[in-house]
């Protein structure tokens, strides 16, 4: 199991206006979700750690990318305010963090061959 903190843990709950004591419910499902995904992210973004002979390593990074893509994807055009979210920064219109940012090129010209 890889290593997160409870601090890393309560802020992406209060980044999301989520109550950590509070059960889970269908009705703050969008925010938990997104929550889930800040979590994967700090996964993601947390290097690996080597002291004397032992190491903290998460292998398989791109898993974890693709599922915060799905997250993001899954709510991608909803309204805001529904699925549950709780407004705050939970609401629709969040960017994909790992989405493809680079431009394609565009070819202007023909090739002489």
């Amino acid at each position: 199991m890889y290593p997160v903190e409870d601090a890393q843990l309560n802020k992406a709950l209060f980044d999301r206006d989520l109550d950590p004591t509070a059960d889970y419910s269908r009705a703050n499902k969008q925010a938990m979700d997104y929550a889930v995904a800040d979590l994967y992210v700090i996964m993601v973004t947390t290097p690996t750690i080597a002291e004397g002979g032992y190491q903290i390593s998460l292998t398989d990074k791109g898993s974890l990318m693709k599922a915060v893509s799905a997250i993001y994807k899954r709510y991608e055009g909803a309204v805001a305010g529904s699925g549950g979210s709780s407004g705050g920064s939970s609401g629709s219109g969040e960017a994909d963090p790992f989405a493809a940012t680079i431009p394609t090129p565009k070819v202007k010209g023909s090739s002489p061959w």
